[in-house]
């Protein structure tokens, strides 16, 4: 049986792609480190990947704020143990083939 086709409403008016650059700020303004084939008084959807502004110290106060945070609901940890224990009573791990 076939699946039904979903159909979009075309929003540009030519198809688009997506790529991924590298650029460098310079004075506000985003400055391509490879060259890009750009049409002049084209408009462009610009989705960037933006380091945090956090120090080293910063940033290791945060990761060690959340170590154990999900222990907290004793009931899920509780849980998970009895699950885990009663997987590994069972012998719920699958065995690896020999070595030839």
């Amino acid at each position: 049986m076939a699946m039904p086709l979903s159909i979009q409403p075309q929003t540009h008016e030519r198809p688009t792609t997506l790529k991924t650059i590298k650029a460098r700020c310079v004075n506000g303004a985003l400055v391509p480190l490879e060259p890009v084939e750009l049409r002049e008084g084209d408009e462009y959807l610009i989705t960037f990947d933006a380091p945090l502004p956090l120090s080293d110290e910063e940033r290791q106060r945060l990761l060690r704020s959340t170590a154990g945070a999900w222990r907290k609901n004793d009931a899920y940890w509780e849980e998970t143990q009895r699950m885990l224990y009663e997987a590994r009573s069972i012998g719920s791990r699958i065995p690896l083939p020999p070595e030839s």
